[in-house]
């Protein structure tokens, strides 16, 4: 009875690529020619490594898809109890059936290891609930990425000759060794016209220029806010025979209070060719180089922070955190919520 979900499938390229779609076959599935009757928009999914608990946060690898973190209050035989869940999740299917669910739009960054991954399902009632998730059968399997990036902070001497995935930012300009490196018969492309650039965590390497304002590449860049091997400081880099090639990229970095935080480190093979992020090729395995604050930075001005977003289940009591520095405890501090564009008089309390 109900919704037997059979398998889960999609097609995962190992090499920075485009997306690609995630189909959840099954019986039984929400769909239905009556529109006031048919939940098959309400379906949802999320990825996850393999064997983890389907109420979890999906690792920073995969985009595509989202879930917000809500902290929920169980009741149980010894009292009340807090966890914290992601189980609003988004988007909604791109294609359903009584038999399927399709989702697009879907990318994995492969890691320094072959990876496997496996598709958590709800069929739409109550998803904020984990107990309504299960684990669909089959798995994803990501092969190990043929291209990767290690970071050596500069020296007195040169650089470092050991990799990191985070550095302090820098008041006066900073450099940094990028070194690119592919897998021997990882791809085929010509290194020279191997190109990079650095974005914020937060937006999409194919969409969103280079800030030369904050990573440069010592000489002029190309046009397209690039930095690539026509930029005269950037080096290729001769490995040993069937380790593969590397290049090297010198950046240059100042990077504000303001500004620090996780980058992702963006790669095209080709001229015509479009950018994605790629992962760390060491041990951590790391997504993206994090620019840490300095200790001072972290004394500000007292007060709430401004642009904060919050997320509510209609129908459930919410906790809404409201984050600032230095806030004032015990306190007398209230809230508003209204359907206005300013803080008016319509407000609901």
């Amino acid at each position: 009875l109900g919704v037997n979900v059979s398998e889960s499938q999609a097609a995962v390229q190992p090499i920075p690529a485009g997306t690609f779609s995630v189909t959840v076959r099954g019986v039984g599935l929400p769909a239905s020619a009556s529109a006031e009757a048919d939940r098959s928009k309400r379906q949802r999914i999320k990825i996850l490594p393999a064997g983890t608990d389907c109420r979890s946060a999906m690792p920073k690898e995969v985009s595509g898809l989202g879930c917000s973190q809500t902290n929920r209050r169980v009741q149980t035989g010894r009292g009340v109890r807090e966890e914290t869940v992601y189980t609003i999740c988004s988007p909604k299917p791109q294609a359903t059936s009584a038999e399927h669910a399709t989702f697009a739009g879907i990318k994995i960054a492969a890691g320094s290891g072959a990876q496997t991954y496996e598709v958590c399902y709800c069929e739409g009632i109550a998803c904020n609930d984990p107990k309504r998730w299960i684990r669909a059968p089959g798995v994803l399997s990501v092969a190990r990425a043929a291209v990767t990036w290690q970071a050596f902070p500069a020296t007195a001497t040169g650089y470092a000759t050991t990799a990191i995935t985070s550095t302090p930012r820098m008041t006066t300009t900073g450099e940094l060794r990028l070194r690119i490196s592919r897998d021997a018969f990882g791809s085929f492309s010509n290194v020279a016209d191997w190109a990079i650039k650095i974005v914020k965590s937060v937006y999409d390497c194919a969409t969103t220029s280079h800030d030369s304002s904050k990573f440069d590449c010592d000489s002029g860049h190309l046009p397209t806010g690039e930095c690539g091997m026509r930029d005269g400081d950037n080096t290729f880099v001769s490995v040993a025979d069937g380790a593969g090639d590397a290049v090297h990229f010198d950046v240059m970095f100042t990077v504000e209070s303001g500004d620090v935080g996780d980058y992702a480190v963006c790669f095209k093979e080709s001229a015509m060719g479009t950018f994605a992020a790629i992962r760390s090729g060491d041990s951590t395995n790391a997504m993206f180089l994090t620019v840490t604050p300095f200790e001072g930075d972290l004394t500000g001005s007292r007060g709430v922070y401004g642009g904060q977003r919050f997320t509510a289940l209609a129908g459930f009591r919410s906790p809404v955190n409201v984050s600032g520095n230095s806030l004032i405890t015990p306190s007398t501090a209230r809230v508003a919520v209204h359907s206005g564009t300013g803080c008016g008089a319509n407000a609901t309390f």
